[in-house]
């Protein structure tokens, strides 16, 4: 009789990942036995085939998603007899994949990752570590999304980089599928500098705003709205707001202007800039045109479009005295004309506004000489003698002299010793010059 043999499983490894190697070992103290093992096909296994030896290590991969069971069922025969047969069992962990979604693959510094990942494997955890990108708020974890706060302090884009890998646990057993990795670029928030050089101006002078920053990239475009009585402010882009504004009302009215940095899609804050315009004065003579004689004074009203406007003048005496520079609300100036000749004198008024200086205009006086009537008085005469009076002044052209006798009845009168006789002359001038 031979004796019935003994056959000896071992399943060292009664849970594997897919893909992975069955490890049983199969003893027999029992001389010239056999050993050998069926299995069945499995749906969704492939790897797992019948054989025969003392072990059974054949690589298994699932295809499925959740833990698959493959059993082998083993037997030994020797000297024509066989023992009844073992069945092993090897559970194959599925396949794991990670599948991810980045919703935002392009922030802005201070925007909220929105990468969402999952898997067809129920139970699949799944961990990141941060490989690339030294933004705040990168950090290594582990869960369903990675929704992180990343904050860039530098002046341009990084990229941070997150390393995600899927794990399953069964029966003890961890298993972890293929790392994948998943990008964000993380822009800066545009620095943006301004500086309003002319945060004052007058009517139809230029404003001067200058624009910068260091971040990498970056476009500046400002907004700015209607304003009554102001032209020349519109909307534009660059490093510079050069414009030319008019104000054509009474009133210093304020402009604002409304302006952003941008670069790679991310926009500052934004930075407002007033600059206040003030109108400028139109000013004008009454008159603007006048004739005085030598010794008179001058009688002109200064006007302008603005009130509390000042003004200062300038003046070409041409040689009259009298004329000087000055400044107030009328050019009141005594004028003495030293020659024979009429005399322009011309003055030059700016008008004056909070600052701001109007288009300086001219007023003119033509200063008229005095006549001076010099002569010669005649010896004393006696009644009835013919008197002769000889004028030897200075002589102006088309000048006329007059004169008047008192008493008026000398001619007809018998005049005493006391009686004397006077002459008032007089110069009249018919022409001016």
């Amino acid at each position: 009789m031979s004796p019935t043999p003994v056959l000896t499983v071992t399943n060292n490894a009664p849970t594997i990942c897919s893909p992975a190697a069955t490890n049983i070992t199969m003893v027999s103290p029992t001389s010239g036995a056999v050993i050998t093992w069926t299995t069945a096909a499995v749906a969704g296994v492939t790897g797992n085939a019948d054989g025969i030896g003392t072990s059974i290590a054949q690589t298994l991969t699932s295809t499925n998603t959740t833990p698959t069971t493959v059993s082998y069922v083993t037997s030994i025969t020797a000297n024509g007899c066989t023992i009844p047969t073992q069945t092993v069992n090897v559970v194959v962990n599925p396949t794991l994949q990670v599948t991810i979604t980045n919703n935002d693959d392009s922030l802005c510094s201070g925007d909220t990752s929105n990468i969402a990942l999952s898997s067809t494997v129920a139970g699949t955890v799944f961990n990141w570590v941060v490989t690339a990108g030294g933004t705040t708020g990168a950090l290594n974890g582990n869960g369903a999304s990675i929704a992180q706060v990343l904050t860039n302090i530098t002046n341009a884009p990084i990229t941070v980089t997150y390393a995600v890998t899927p794990s399953f646990t069964n029966a003890g057993v961890t298993c972890t599928g293929t790392t994948q990795n998943v990008s964000v670029v993380v822009s800066p928030i545009p620095v943006l500098n301004v500086t309003n050089n002319n945060p004052s101006i007058c009517s139809s002078t230029n404003t001067d705003i200058a624009i910068s920053s260091p971040t990498a990239g970056v476009s500046f475009a400002w907004t700015t709205g209607v304003v009554a009585n102001v032209t020349g402010n519109i909307n534009g882009s660059g490093t510079l707001i050069n414009q030319t504004l008019v104000n054509s009302g009474t009133a210093t009215s304020a402009v604002y202007y409304t302006i952003l940095a941008s670069a790679n899609g991310c926009v500052s804050p934004q930075n407002v800039q007033q600059v206040l315009v003030k109108p400028v004065p139109v000013g004008n003579a009454n008159p603007a045109f006048s004739e005085i004689c030598s010794v008179d004074a001058t009688n002109v009203v200064l006007n302008s479009s603005l009130d509390s406007t000042t003004y200062a003048w300038t003046v070409v005496a041409n040689g009259v005295l009298g004329a000087s520079a000055g400044s107030g609300a009328a050019i009141s100036q005594t004028l003495t004309n030293p020659t024979q000749q009429t005399i322009q004198v011309i003055y030059t008024v700016t008008p004056t506004r909070n600052g701001c200086s109007g288009a300086p205009f001219t007023v003119v006086v033509n200063v008229k000489p005095k006549p001076v009537a010099d002569f010669l008085y005649p010896t004393a005469s006696c009644k009835q003698t013919e008197v002769i009076v000889t004028f030897n002044g200075q002589t102006r052209p088309n000048a006329t002299y007059s004169w008047v006798v008192t008493p008026a009845t000398i001619l007809n009168s018998t005049l005493d010793s006391t009686h004397y006789l006077s002459f008032i002359i007089q110069q009249v001038i018919t022409t001016s010059h």
